[in-house]
């Protein structure tokens, strides 16, 4: 039986009220033209779920179009395992490669470090993360990880030894020090799927993107029908909602794989899935759909990846609160919002969207900071309404689309359409070129900070790799 629960929103109803009508479904239909909202983990009550609705009701579709609008309603005892879903997030990161410093442990809170392994970078594990490892700890560091393999457990357990071994031959380890490495890799290498794909997600892409990709007896559809099915459905999402999104879309590439979509048409039709994510817990820049997010440097609930990008908005943060708090007014971080576009994301960020909380001496970062997802707020700051209007826009426009697709498929136009209101269109055109200005600003600042940094671990070095700087935010 399945878990996954829907609220299916009466937008009509009530539209100045917090919690208007609603109620629950398991099924949404493949071929209509909808708005789905995938919240945080805390979305695990029909009321909070209803909430979400009523936010997209009030401050999105009306005066725009009245189409079903959805929320998903999470399973209590999911998103209760907190090491679990922490670990699973955690180990997106590394598996597209965006933790950057290889030998440091994360803050996670997790009990053990997960590195993802699978066979095209065992190599590169057994390079920077276990050669490091031991370099750093002695042979007992190698109990500080565990791998997770993605494809046949034995298989890569097998293939990491012996690639051990053979990097190690320089590391003058004694016979019962290499056993001590080769029995760990034995015991602690656990299947990626098992551990790290959560079965929920299967549940919610059999209810959202398969009908939308196979007729009723499981066979792919043309390819102008997939992609108008796969354009009608725009999706919402918040932190943990945009990690789940995220799976849905790996999801979504290897099931056409399995239907017998060709590589092309996968990537014609994955392309028209919109999702718009505020605050997002997961890798960015890496989705084959379109993926566009939300976010604030004052965010420091969100999770990110251990890059320079972190490591730089992070340092400032804690830095500026400090000088808050302690009368210094002199040292203001100035963080433009910008943009940055395409391998870095498609993110549009701001230093913060909301202001402190708290008296002179005692201000903090304030729970709207993360938790806030509304679209029209008088608690915003500038830049936060800027972001706001600009992700509006996005999702209606994104919407509009959807229902042009009814009589004849449009492909989604490019993201510099898409924040057009047909109002004020130079206005928003101008603003969006100056935050793609500040977006290439803030990478060439972050590149100094990280050569800096780097010639004050390693002073003889003043080299970094531009790559490694310009991670994902």
């Amino acid at each position: 039986m399945t878990k996954t629960k829907f609220i299916l929103h009466n937008n009509q109803l009530d539209k100045d009220a917090d919690v208007t009508s609603s109620h629950l479904v398991n099924e949404i239909p493949g071929d209509q033209a909808c708005i789905v909202f995938l919240g945080g983990s805390g979305a695990i009550l029909d009321s909070v779920s209803a909430r979400l609705a009523g936010i997209v009701a009030r401050e999105i579709l009306k005066d725009t179009a009245d189409i079903p609008n959805y929320a998903l309603i999470y399973d209590r005892d999911i998103m209760n395992d907190k090491i679990r879903e922490s670990a699973q997030k955690y180990i997106q990161f590394e598996k597209y490669n965006k933790n950057i410093f290889k030998t440091t442990e994360t803050d996670n809170g997790l009990y053990f470090v997960p590195k993802y392994v699978s066979a095209t970078n065992i190599n590169q594990i057994v390079r920077q993360r276990i050669i490091p490892q031991i370099k750093k700890f002695g042979v007992d560091g190698i109990k500080k990880l565990q791998f997770i393999a993605d494809g046949d457990v034995s298989k890569i357990s097998s293939e990491l030894q012996k690639g051990f071994k053979k990097y190690s031959v320089d590391m003058g380890l004694s016979s019962d020090d290499l056993n001590i490495v080769i029995n760990h890799i034995k015991q602690n290498t656990f299947s990626y799927s098992k551990h790290f794909e959560p079965k929920y997600i299967d549940e919610i892409f059999n209810i959202l993107l398969l009908p939308r990709i196979s007729d009723l007896h499981g066979n792919k559809l043309p390819l102008s029908v997939a992609q108008s099915r796969l354009r009608k459905i725009n999706i919402l999402a918040h932190c943990q909602g945009a990690y789940v999104a995220l799976m849905l879309s790996d999801r979504l590439q290897h099931k056409m794989t399995s239907l017998g979509y060709t590589p092309d048409e996968i990537s014609q039709i994955q392309s028209q899935l919109l999702v718009v994510a505020l605050a997002p817990i997961c890798p960015l820049g890496v989705s084959k759909s379109r993926f566009i997010s939300f976010m604030s440097a004052y965010d420091s609930r969100v999770e990110r990846p251990c890059n320079w990008m972190t490591r730089y908005i992070t340092e400032n943060r804690e830095c500026e609160l400090s000088n808050i708090n302690t009368g210094n007014t002199k040292d203001k971080w100035d963080l433009k919002a910008g943009f940055l576009g395409g391998r870095n994301g498609d993110v549009f960020y701001a230093k913060q969207r909301f202001g402190l909380v708290g008296n002179i001496g005692d201000k903090t970062i304030g729970w709207d900071e993360h938790n806030n997802s509304h679209f029209i707020s008088d608690k915003f700051t500038a830049d936060g309404q800027l972001l706001a209007t600009f992700a509006r826009n996005i999702v209606i426009s994104g919407i509009k689309n959807s229902l042009v697709a009814d009589s004849e498929f449009t492909p989604l136009p490019p993201t510099a359409e898409l924040i057009l209101d047909g109002k004020n269109d130079a206005q928003l055109s101008a603003e969006f070129v100056q935050l793609q200005r500040n977006g290439r600003e803030l990478l060439k600042t972050v590149c100094k900070y990280a050569k800096h940094q780097v010639q004050k671990m390693m002073p003889e070095s003043s080299v970094v790799r531009h790559r490694d700087v310009s991670e994902r935010l």
